[in-house]
């Protein structure tokens, strides 16, 4: 019951998060209009949006409408875009399939995808600068939060890690995938909190980042397993990328069953997080979904 629930939410978030990115990139030049459609391309393309729900979702927990957090949530999708457009590249990860169809740079040719993703960096600001329902003590934490998240500090040093082979032990790595996919996944549980008044240092914020931070590290090693024992056509790309880029995952460092088990683990901890704040069933049935998710 309570997974289908979940379902039926998040179809119905993620098609308000759709449409909102579709306003914000609705904006036309025709003297940049390839940039314009590779951008669209990207953050309109299929996907779960699981990190979008988490902003609308803490939003509702602290007492906001989804008014409160939509745009948000569409400005974590564009950034995640981003990081898949430049994940996706040859100097990169080399994959040219991406959610089931040509990633952006087979799509759009190399040139353009760079740009289209250094676009979906740097455009949320101006957006976010330009919210006249919000005030500057909520704007100006919601860009610490972004900017902290997917910084050198952030996703874009744990990228670094992640080419630069850092991933020798299980602690390296847990660093890595925490820099590199769990700040972005803890920055939308953040953003949230805030779009609902609940800023650093209140108890909602303190959970969620508890919660984001576990369901991060479970959401990767899933991830890692997947690239090893997945279906390319539900995961929409090619399986064993990792093994052929030489990367260490943690499907590579330990035994499927230890991975798994740590995913479980790490579960368990996100869940009890949260578990006794009046409406959190949603959160828990979303970090279960994950566990057990194939693709």
């Amino acid at each position: 019951m309570m997974e289908n629930k979940l379902r039926t939410v998040m179809s119905e978030r993620g098609g308000a998060v759709e449409k909102r990115i579709d306003e914000l990139l609705s904006e036309r030049d025709d003297d940049f209009a390839c940039l314009i459609d590779a951008v669209r391309y990207s953050a309109l393309g299929p996907g779960k949006k699981v990190r979008a729900f988490l902003t609308t979702e803490f939003a509702r927990l602290g007492g906001a409408a989804l008014e409160d957090s939509l745009t948000y949530a569409a400005i974590i999708e564009m950034i995640h875009a981003a990081s898949l457009i430049h994940d996706d590249l040859p100097c990169m990860d080399d994959d040219d399939m991406r959610r089931g169809r040509p990633s952006c740079h087979i799509a759009y040719g190399e040139d353009t995808a760079l740009l289209a993703g250094d676009a979906l960096m740097v455009y949320p600001y101006e957006i976010i600068s330009k919210l006249d329902n919000k005030g500057d003590k909520e704007k100006l934490e919601a860009i610490r939060i972004i900017s902290s998240a997917s910084g050198m500090y952030g996703m874009i040093g744990g990228q670094q890690m992640d080419i630069s082979g850092e991933s020798r032990s299980v602690e390296k790595l847990t660093k890595l995938q925490g820099l590199k996919t769990g700040r972005m996944i803890r920055a939308a549980a953040l953003l949230g909190c805030v779009a609902s008044g609940n800023f650093e240092g209140s108890d909602l914020y303190k959970r969620a980042i508890e919660y984001a931070d576990n369901i991060g590290l479970a959401f990767q090693i899933i991830d890692d397993l997947l690239d090893v024992t997945g279906d390319p056509e539900k995961l929409g790309k090619k399986v064993g990328m990792d093994e052929k880029n030489g990367y260490l995952t943690f499907a590579g460092l330990m035994s499927y069953e230890d991975a798994f088990d740590l995913a479980a683990m790490k579960t368990a901890q996100a869940c009890a997080a949260i578990a006794d704040i009046d409406g959190s069933e949603i959160l828990v049935s979303l970090a279960k979904e994950l566990l057990m998710r194939e693709s």
